[in-house]
């Protein structure tokens, strides 16, 4: 799976020395050890000005100068005149001239000026061309006019070409006429308007800088091979212009072939890759794993379901299905009932979670439309709520508040059947006596079905219950948007005992220091929550040992448990607990730290997860230890063993694989086949299968597929680190290839351009880029530089090693020791003083 890092394969050893390599300041002067030329001392014309004049700290300004060579001052102030005239601040000034210092030697009048007018003309300026100065800080040299006008040539709006631009600034480093417009003609010549060439582009901006022989060429051919004609080829592109980016001659026919193999018609095959074709362009050893867990399900290749199925699965990672699967289960569906509406219809699991959370409180708290039911009608989770199934319910309110219909219907059929059924069946057929149905199906009659819906499971005699429920809710402060929603929710809440069941659970609550927003939200969490049993449950846990705050933690944590008979459901968990060994206050702290352990079988979960730790570390003693190490091990549920087996077959240690299952290492649920792949490159990367760093990487290989992890690599590239630095600061820290792509780029910025910090060194201290900017890195510059400018710290020190040291050590050496005679060292450290360069004294 990732051969592809073995390319640059050191052979460094994974455990090379981490020690810190950072800037050095001299004991006597505090200057850097630099070489000084005339154009780059402190004393020089260029240094002073980008000190003075563009508030450079003297080293960046030392840095900058290198590439600077300013004579007169005419031409810079101009430039910077220009440049706060365009809105630009202080600080974006500085770095903008840190990352491109020749800007300063550019013509104000006759470049930049008409370049920022062109601009603005498109309606970029402000912030958004503060953006674009921070994507590419060449942005504004560029012959930006040429540019525009080429696309406006091929049909291109002002709108889009705003679009274009702020999607992809480096389009203008090219010189669009010689490099664009072969590229633009070939794509017309397959058949495409001028108006379905401006949409390629948008969707897929990049497409225009591949090379036109070597990749748009060769990936039209590779389509034309598997399509026929060139009308396909057309129909297939416009499926996804995507298709258009990507390199077709290494992928596409290879997974072609997989799914012929595996007995998918070609004429089917055909239909699907004419719609569906970003799930045939994956890496072939990615695809093959896909067709083969769809093959697992059961799906028949001669229907076109299996290669929904298909798209579906190579479309979601494991972590998106969980997540997704996890607003399922919230609104009740179990997870067989999950898998079964996959089986029946596999798009339903490609609605986005949002849209997952909007349908089932629809479905669920709206319509009282059961899960097994969605379940067995997942066709539903793929329509719209505002444009199709608010109006549908509109229209079957409007026609049953007139009689027209009964309530005998089945809602779920009149949902699902398409556009002109639904409207000859309910809207056509009443139109001329109730004239207001079609205002209820074009949306503009609000839906009110909560208060149909919730009358089915309600039946007032008098009123003097529901209005007693009504003054005791207002009174312990919910508002009347709060009350709505709650009985939407739970409408049988208006027929509870008011004196005997929801005043003395509000009085139990607040004697645990739960009430207003505290018990809004435990209420908008689970509605039921003042109708329960909530003295008995509170005396249980009394009895256990809990404090007054611990059982406070353990309700706005889990308020589920109080749905629960807890003598009857807890005690048998709890005595368990203490039967290993547990004292009553470990038992407090296991629950604070996993609640929902206790809504677990005890059978089926809590006792077979100790009994798998108990088979890898021997003894009741070691397994006391290992769950004292971590309280989720009462929450592994069904673990994957033969993963386990692989890592113990490669070498390492029960005690340190126990480690790994309890980080709830997402790799331990690969299938086996994948998961052994994974550690059979980090053996050939050498790594020590004895050290947890073999273990992390295992992690993190399972973690990142190929393609993110040419993105990551690609961000590091682009601040000078090279592929075999990369490798060799993954094998010294494999989290290292962890970090966001958003966060490699903040971070590698800081250290890059602001600490001057060379890529090499990264590469020695990748530790570096675990840790937070905001929340370290800032404040510790900004505790050194206000030391140094008070001549505080005279001596050598690695400025690496300071930003790697622990938070004691860090506090005793630079904040303690000067708090006393500098106390604004004190609010450096929590951040309260921004970091602007360190001063370095002559």
């Amino acid at each position: 799976m990732m051969r592809f890092i073995l390319k640059g394969l050191l052979s460094t050893s994974p455990v090379a020395s981490t020690r810190a390599y950072g800037l050095s300041f001299s004991t006597s002067s505090l200057k850097p050890t630099l070489d000084c030329s005339n154009s780059t001392c402190p004393q020089s014309p260029t240094v002073s000005y980008l000190v003075n004049s563009c508030g450079l700290s003297l080293e960046s300004a030392i840095s900058a100068s290198k590439n600077l060579q300013i004579g007169t001052t005419d031409q810079p102030d101009s430039v910077l005149t220009l440049l706060k005239s365009i809105g630009l601040g202080k600080s974006h000034i500085r770095n903008l001239i840190i990352k491109r210092p020749v800007i300063l030697l550019a013509d104000a009048n006759k470049t930049l000026k008409p370049n920022v007018e062109v601009f603005g003309s498109l309606g970029i300026f402000g912030t958004n061309l503060l953006k674009l100065l921070t994507k590419a800080p060449r942005f504004l040299e560029v012959d930006a006019h040429s540019t525009v006008e080429f696309f406006s040539a091929y049909g291109f709006t002002k709108e889009q070409i705003c679009m274009l631009t702020m999607k992809r600034p480096q389009l203008y480093l090219y010189n669009a006429p010689r490099n664009f417009k072969p590229k633009m003609e070939y794509i017309k010549s397959l058949g495409f308007s001028d108006a379905e060439v401006v949409q390629i582009l948008l969707d897929v901006p990049n497409v225009i800088r591949r090379s036109l022989e070597n990749k748009i060429i060769p990936s039209f051919q590779v389509i034309k091979r598997i399509v026929g004609t060139g009308e396909n080829v057309l129909k297939a592109i416009k499926a996804s212009y995507r298709v258009c980016d990507k390199d077709l001659e290494k992928v596409l026919e290879p997974n072609i072939a997989i799914l012929i193999n595996h007995g998918v018609p070609k004429p089917l095959l055909l239909k699907f890759f004419m719609s569906q074709t970003r799930s045939l362009v994956l890496n072939t050893h990615q695809f093959t794993e896909v067709v083969e867990e769809v093959d697992k399900l059961g799906f028949d290749p001669t229907s076109m379901l299996y290669l929904l199925a298909v798209n579906s699965l190579a479309m979601i990672n494991k972590s998106l299905w969980e997540r997704k699967s996890e607003v399922y289960r919230s609104f009740g569906m179990s997870e067989d009932q999950i898998l079964s509406a996959f089986i029946r219809q596999p798009m339903s699991m490609m609605t986005s979670e949002k849209k997952i959370r909007k349908l089932m409180g629809f479905f669920v708290n709206e319509l009282k439309i059961s899960p097994l039911v969605i379940s067995k009608t997942p066709k539903l989770m793929l329509l719209s709520l505002e444009k199709r199934l608010v109006p549908r319910c509109s229209v079957l309110q409007l026609l049953m508040s007139k009689g027209a219909i009964k309530g005998d219907f089945s809602l779920v059929h009149a949902l699902r059947m398409n556009h002109k059924k639904f409207e000859e069946k309910y809207v056509s057929k009443y139109q001329n006596v109730i004239p207001k149905v079609v205002e209820a199906h074009q949306g503009k009659i609000p839906f009110q079905e909560s208060a149909v819906s919730a009358s089915k499971n309600l039946q007032f005699v008098t009123t003097d219950q529901p209005d007693s429920v009504l003054t005791l809710l207002e009174s312990i402060g919910l508002g009347e948007s709060h009350i709505r929603n709650l009985i939407i929710k739970r409408p049988v809440i208006l027929l509870a005992d008011a004196n005997k069941t929801l005043k003395p659970n509000v009085e139990v609550f607040g004697s645990l220091g739960i009430s207003g927003t505290d018990l809004l939200k435990l209420l908008t969490k689970d509605p039921r929550f003042l109708e329960v049993d909530a003295h008995s449950t509170v005396e249980f846990f009394s009895a256990y040992g809990f404090t007054k705050e611990q059982i406070c933690m353990l309700t706005m944590k889990h308020p589920q448990l109080y749905w629960y008979n807890a003598p009857r459901n807890f005690k048998p968990k709890m005595e368990y607990f203490k039967s290993l060994g547990f004292s009553d206050a470990e038992i407090v702290q296991i629950l604070l730290y996993v609640p929902y352990v206790l809504g677990r079988s005890l059978e089926n979960t809590i006792i077979p997860s100790v009994q798998f730790i108990k088979r890898i570390v021997g003894t009741d003693e070691n397994v006391l230890k290992a769950i004292k190490a971590s309280y989720r091990i009462f929450d592994l549920g069904k673990v994957h063993e033969p993963n386990i087996a692989v890592l113990i077959n490669h070498g390492v240690p029960k005690p340190l694989v126990l480690k790994f299952i309890t980080s709830r290492s997402r790799s331990l649920v690969l299938n086996t086949h994948r998961f052994t792949e994974v550690v059979e490159e980090v053996d050939k990367l050498g790594f020590d299968p004895t050290s947890m760093l073999y273990l992390l990487a295992v992690n993190s290989l399972a973690t990142i597929n190929k393609s993110l992890w040419e993105r990551k690599s690609g961000v590091y590239r682009s601040f000078g680190m090279s592929e075999d630095q990369i490798l060799s600061a993954f094998i010294r820290q494999p989290m290292f290839m962890l970090t966001s792509e958003k966060k490699i780029r903040k971070l590698m910025g800081f250290f890059v351009n602001e600490l001057k910090i060379s890529p090499l060194v990264i590469s020695k201290t990748p530790k570096l880029m675990l840790l937070s900017l905001e929340k370290r890195l800032v404040p510790r510059c900004s505790v050194l530089q206000l030391l140094m400018s008070k001549g505080a710290i005279k001596g050598d020190f690695s400025l690496v090693h300071a930003l790697e040291m622990t938070h004691k050590k860090f506090e005793e050496r630079y904040v303690s020791e000067y708090q006393n005679v500098i106390p604004e060292v004190v609010e450096a450290c929590q951040g309260k003083i921004p970091f602007q360069g360190f001063p370095i004294s002559a």
